[in-house]
C-alpha cells in the first residue's frame, strides 16, 4: 500500500523520557529492496543501549515470520 511522503517528512515531537530506556531493538527487514530503513539501521548499530537485528523477510516482518519477530520482542521483557 502506498503510504505519504509526508509520514517521512513531519517531524516527531520527544519528550526526552526516551533516554531512560535500556535496551533498544531495531528490527530491519532485510529482504527487500529499495528499503529506506537500511540506513536507519546503520544509524543506530554499534551505539551503546541499540540492538540491531536483520530478518530475511518483506516489510512486514509481522507476516512474514511472526514467530521469529515475537522472539526477538520476547527478549526485551
Amino acid at each position: 500500500m502506498p503510504q505519504a511522503l509526508a509520514t517521512f517528512e513531519m517531524p516527531l515531537l520527544l519528550t526526552g523520557a526516551g533516554a531512560a530506556v535500556r535496551d533498544r531493538l531495531y528490527i530491519l527487514a532485510d529482504g527487500w529492496d529499495p528499503s529506506p530503513f537500511r540506513y536507519f539501521a546503520a544509524k543506530v548499530d554499534g551505539q551503546s543501549g541499540w540492538r540491531v537485528t536483520r530478518m530475511p523477510c518483506g516489510h512486514d516482518v509481522m507476516a512474514d515470520m511472526p514467530g521469529e519477530l515475537a522472539n526477538e520482542l520476547l527478549q526485551l521483557v
